[in-house]
């Protein structure tokens, strides 16, 4: 689209009402002309629009100290975003109106047979999602592993998932635009728009489970890297005497910190050697010394990762997600000590508020503003079909 001539103006400035609308609820034509600095007849030629279009309704009465006038807010049904959060083990569906309104929740658990047996099932969750859809639907999938361009160049815990081309996939079995990106960079969006760090614009999420990501987000805008394999801090070394060593696809500081990696760091000579890190947290909470030291080392790596994130992007704060979330309460205190001794500006550590649902959130995020571009957009085709006239 050119950003020259009244085309471009006009979509921009549709974008606009939207966003205010869709962030104050309910304004007038005449707060959206203040609020925007744009002429009243401008405004009310896009809000007609919209309104014809259904995409605006007329909800009430504004009264500000003058006369009261007529309120406008967002139709929650001008827009639907079905985020899909692809994960090894289970897949989880949110079905969001334009407003944010979660209308469905759905998880399944995932059929790993094959590449196509897990094509089917996102697009079979997808497409039982009311037989009527709104016009303008948009789908986004938080992805496992490395994603670019709509393409997921590896995803080590999913059936033959190298270099798939996940968003061409299924934008041919739904018919619809699909946004991909890594389920780590949704969960960071979402918990910086709906979660615990809501309002802060440098935020990374740390999902700890049976491998570590993060995802980044500095001045409000997600770090993909090259190849969409930013933050996979999994890669880390932590310390010399690992150089030599070959980790595999885990990754040194991975084969250190993931959830099934905790057994590692309970004493072999333990009641607890071998046990899963649920026990072992277990046993902790409850006094045992051994998983108690256990824990403790663990979570001294887990540091040594945070406190690298911290050096390099110098967030406001760093999230703590996927299953080790659960093991907050007993991690907190050291790593941010280690936080606070390593780092001059150390961010707060703070635990996920969205839990599992926080990438559903984030897709909700980026729909969205899918949705309102299409939207916009279509005042600024109407116009040019006019002129055409």
């Amino acid at each position: 689209m050119s950003q020259n001539g009244p085309g471009f103006l006009r979509f921009r400035n549709a974008r606009a009402v939207l966003h205010a609308l869709l962030r104050t609820r309910r304004l007038s034509r005449a707060d959206l002309a203040r609020e925007l600095s744009l002429s009243r007849p401008t405004v009310l030629d896009i809000v007609e629009r919209f309104v014809e279009e259904g995409v605006l309704h007329e909800v009430g009465t504004n009264v500000s100290g003058g006369r009261p006038s007529v309120a406008l807010s967002v139709a929650a049904e001008a827009g639907e975003i079905l985020a899909v959060d692809l994960g090894g083990t289970s897949v989880r569906l949110g079905r969001f109106d334009l407003d944010g309104t979660l209308r469905e929740h759905r998880k399944v658990a995932t059929e790993k047979s094959s590449r196509a047996a897990v094509l089917d099932q996102m697009a079979g969750l997808v497409a039982a999602q009311v037989p009527a859809p709104p016009a303008t639907r948009i789908v986004v999938i938080g992805a496992p592993g490395y994603v670019g361009d709509g393409i997921v160049r590896d995803a080590p815990n999913l059936p033959d998932w190298h270099d798939v081309p996940l968003r061409a996939e299924m934008e041919a079995r739904l018919g619809v635009p699909v946004v991909v990106e890594n389920d780590v960079d949704l969960a960071a969006v979402g918990e910086s728009h709906y979660g615990v760090a809501r309002g802060q614009r440098n935020v990374v999420f740390v999902s700890l489970g049976t491998g570590i990501g993060a995802g980044i987000l500095l001045d409000g805008r997600l770090v993909r890297g090259t190849a969409g394999a930013a933050g996979e801090i999994g890669f880390l070394v932590p310390g010399v005497a690992a150089l030599d060593q070959d980790f595999g696809g885990n990754g040194a500081l991975e084969s250190a910190v993931s959830m099934p990696a905790l057994a590692h760091h309970v004493s072999q000579d333990s009641r607890l050697a071998g046990q899963d890190a649920v026990r072992i947290l277990a046993a902790a909470r409850s006094g045992d010394a051994d998983a108690q030291e256990g824990v403790r080392a663990w979570a001294q790596y887990i540091a040594v990762g945070i406190i690298a994130l911290g050096a390099i992007c110098n967030p406001e704060m760093v999230v703590i997600g996927g299953a080790g979330m659960h093991a907050f309460d007993l991690i907190e205190g050291s790593v941010t000590a280690a936080l606070r001794r390593h780092l001059p500006v150390p961010p707060a550590l703070r635990v996920t508020s969205l839990g599992d649902d926080a990438a559903l959130w984030g897709g909700f995020v980026l729909g969205q503003e899918q949705v309102v571009e299409q939207l916009a957009a279509r005042q600024r085709s109407d116009m040019l079909i006019s002129e055409a006239g």
